[in-house]
């Protein structure tokens, strides 16, 4: 399968063309206006070697967030455009499921840990959180949840954590005692193209239909911390 992916949900823009799971290419820029200023370069880069590869594009991936409200909502409409130009459905993939893949892809330990807990910073003092545990073809994740920093307890000596680093929640980290257990994950494209042709079967044509996951989806929830009590599904949301 030919996926074009991208990642802007946080101040690192991404963007990579794969074939059969094989990176054809990899861009990946950050910085404070890299979203608007870059993405729609890098995508014409990518497509001009799919092009010169003949290389003929299946589908369109396209993390949906959590995450920057002004990256997401520029990486979803510019995806938007691209996938109504090409007539190519696109595939919505959760940011902290790919950063998941990523992490586990790549854990430190060498192996899979039993259970991680994935962080990303959203603002003020606010964090996004989602448990995981390994499987055997991607991690499978229990629910999203939303919450201050201050009510997140620290997890045990047993518990891996990933994310993207942020200052408030480096901080986080060295008050809890738990920065040795922290592993520092940069989203990226590759990751998004990954998991959505494992997950080919949600591709959509009605883009009306895909919409970014903001703060407010997670405001209604009572803030609790992530375990694993119960067996968390993969509801691939």
């Amino acid at each position: 399968m030919n996926i074009l992916a991208i990642e802007t949900a946080t101040p690192i823009c991404s963007v990579a063309l794969l074939s059969d799971r094989d990176v054809v290419s990899h861009q990946s820029e950050s910085g404070n206006q890299v979203h608007i200023e870059r993405l729609a370069i890098m995508l014409k880069n990518a497509l001009e070697l799919a092009t010169t590869l003949k290389i003929q594009l299946d589908a369109l991936a396209v993390s949906i967030g959590p995450g920057s409200f002004t990256g997401l909502r520029i990486g979803l409409a510019t995806i938007k455009a691209l996938g109504s130009i090409l007539k190519l459905p696109l595939i919505p993939v959760p940011t902290l499921d790919a950063m998941a893949l990523q992490y586990f892809e790549n854990s430190p330990t060498g192996h899979i840990p039993d259970a991680s807990i994935g962080l990303l910073f959203s603002h003020r003092d606010l964090v996004h959180s989602a448990t995981f545990r390994g499987g055997s073809s991607e991690p499978t994740r229990g629910e999203y949840t939303f919450g201050s920093l201050d009510q997140l307890t620290p997890a045990d000596a047993t518990t891996d954590l990933f994310g993207f680093e942020n200052p408030k929640i480096t901080q986080w980290l060295q008050s809890t005692g738990c920065q040795d257990q922290f592993t520092s994950i940069e989203p990226n494209a590759i990751a998004i193209g990954h998991l959505a042709e494992a997950r080919r079967d949600e591709a959509m044509s009605d883009y009306g239909a895909i919409e970014p996951f903001y703060n407010t989806i997670y405001q209604a929830k009572k803030w609790q911390r992530p375990t694993f009590h119960q067996n968390p599904g993969n509801s691939g949301q």
